[in-house]
C-alpha cells in the first residue's frame, strides 16, 4: 500500500509542476527516481507530432504533383482548345505562357511525364497561329511563344532530358518552315538558329546523342529551307555557319562520331550543294 502511495505521490508532484521528485525510502529503494514526467510527456508528444508531419510529406508531394502536372495541365489544355476554337487568341497566348511555365517547373523537378503533352500543345498552337498571323500586337505575337519555347528547349538540354530536348530541336526547325512559308519578316529565324547552336554545344559536351544529331539536322534543315529564298539569305548563311561549327565541335569532342556528320548531310540530300566553312576541324 505504501508503495502505491509513493508512486501516486510522485505522479501528483510531477503533474503539479513540482519538478523533480525524490523518493527516499530505504524499504523501497527501487522507487528512488528523478521523474521529469511532464517534460517527458511533452517531448514524446512533440516527437510523435513531428514524425506524423514528416511522414505525410511524400503524400503531400504526390498530391501536389497530381494537382499541378496532371489535373492542372489537362485543364489548361482543355481551355486552350476552347479558346482557339472560339478565336480568342489573346486568352490562348496567356494559357501558352502558363503551359511553358509548367513545363519549366517539370524540368526543374525532373518530372518528364507531362512534358511531351505540353510540347505537343505548344507545337500545335504555333503551327496554327503563324499561318493565320492571328496577333498583330507584340504582346500576343506567336514570336513571344517561340522565344519561350527556345528557353524550354535549352532547359531540357541542360537537364539532360535527351528525348524531350531532341524533339524540341526538331520542332524549332519546323517553326522556321512555318515562318518562311508565310514570309513573315518580323519573325526572323535568327533566334532559333542561335538556340539550336547552343543546344548542340551542350548536348555534345554531355553526350546526348539524340539531341546532338537533332540540333545539327535542324540547322541543316533551316539552311535548306532558307537557301532558296533571297529574303532569308542572312539566315541561310547563319544556319550553314552554325552547322559547321557544331560539326567541328562534335568531331573535336567525339572523334568516333564523325560519321554522324556525313550521315546527316546525305540524309538531307544536299551533300553537293552545302558550302563548307573554314572552321578548323572540318
Amino acid at each position: 500500500m505504501a508503495k502505491v502511495f509513493n508512486i501516486w505521490k510522485a505522479l501528483r508532484g510531477a503533474s503539479d509542476g513540482e519538478g523533480e521528485i525524490f523518493i527516499n525510502n530505504n524499504q523501497y529503494k527501487d522507487l528512488i527516481y528523478t521523474v521529469p514526467w511532464y517534460n517527458l510527456f511533452v517531448s514524446m508528444s512533440i516527437g510523435l507530432a513531428s514524425f506524423c508531419v514528416i511522414s505525410i510529406f511524400p503524400y503531400l508531394k504526390s498530391c501536389n504533383h497530381i494537382l499541378k502536372f496532371e489535373i492542372g495541365i489537362d485543364d489548361l489544355i482543355d481551355d486552350l482548345h476552347e479558346s482557339m476554337g472560339s478565336g480568342n487568341y489573346s486568352k490562348s497566348t496567356s494559357i501558352m505562357f502558363a503551359l511553358v511555365d509548367g513545363a519549366l517547373s517539370a524540368i526543374q523537378a525532373k518530372i518528364d511525364e507531362p512534358l511531351d503533352k505540353i510540347d505537343n500543345m505548344i507545337f500545335y498552337f504555333i503551327a496554327d497561329s503563324i499561318p493565320k498571323q492571328v496577333a498583330k500586337s507584340d504582346r500576343y505575337s506567336p514570336d513571344i511563344i517561340i522565344t519561350r519555347y527556345c528557353t524550354f528547349a535549352l532547359s531540357a538540354t541542360n537537364a539532360s532530358m535527351d528525348k524531350i530536348a531532341s524533339k524540341a530541336a526538331a520542332n524549332l526547325a519546323s517553326f522556321v518552315q512555318f515562318i518562311t512559308n508565310e514570309n513573315i519578316r518580323d519573325m526572323a529565324p535568327a533566334q532559333i538558329i542561335v538556340t539550336l547552336s547552343k543546344i548542340g554545344t551542350i548536348s555534345i559536351e554531355n553526350d546526348l546523342d539524340r539531341t546532338s544529331q537533332a540540333s545539327l539536322s535542324s540547322l541543316l534543315k533551316i539552311y535548306s529551307i532558307t537557301s532558296s529564298n533571297k529574303d532569308y539569305e542572312y539566315d541561310s548563311e547563319q544556319a550553314n555557319t552554325y552547322f559547321w561549327i557544331g560539326a567541328a565541335h562534335l568531331i573535336k569532342n567525339c572523334p568516333d562520331k564523325e560519321y554522324m556528320i556525313m550521315s546527316i548531310i546525305k540524309g538531307m540530300g544536299i551533300d553537293n550543294a552545302l558550302p563548307k566553312c573554314n572552321i578548323g576541324y572540318i
